[in-house]
């Protein structure tokens, strides 16, 4: 499993919920699956990226170029808009139920809706995120979380 964050900011911006809060979270994550007495079943391959910013440049040159971009079976994306608020899933793949099923079944309070990727394929907002990156080049089950605050 691919979990990935990135590092960069807007310009002007300190990037303190786009994406610091994520990357704290990754870390977080890492930390506790150090220390875990019995190994995991899977490899976890955690990617803090930079150039998400830039045309995703990051993620594209993982994907495409690193030999352990083979070795992704579904892949994790962490992402923020606004300032806050609650974590909600929006974006993930039709093809994939399981990545659904499985964040329903491990997230106490599970909370989704379909309009971040309505927002995004409409073209509404002149944004893109390492999402699509690794669904078009990568061909991996995805599954982008984001922290948001409409306000």
């Amino acid at each position: 499993m691919l979990a990935n964050c990135h590092f960069d900011s807007v310009a002007n911006s300190p990037g303190a919920s786009d994406d610091a809060v994520s990357c704290s979270v990754l870390l977080e994550a890492l930390h506790s699956m150090s220390n875990l007495s019995t190994p995991l079943q899977h490899a976890v391959i955690f990617l803090f990226n930079g150039a998400e910013e830039n045309i995703l440049q990051a993620s594209h040159g993982f994907i495409t170029q690193h030999p352990w971009a083979k070795l992704v079976r579904a892949f994790i994306n962490l992402e923020a808009a606004g300032v806050g608020g609650k974590e909600i899933v929006f974006q993930t793949g039709p093809e994939n139920p399981w990545l659904v099923q499985a964040y329903v079944r491990a997230v106490k309070h599970p909370f989704a809706s379909v309009v971040g990727q309505e927002v995004f394929q409409s073209g509404i907002i002149p944004s893109d995120t390492d999402f699509r990156i690794y669904r078009d080049f990568g061909n991996i089950p995805v599954f982008l979380t984001a922290v948001y605050d409409m306000m």
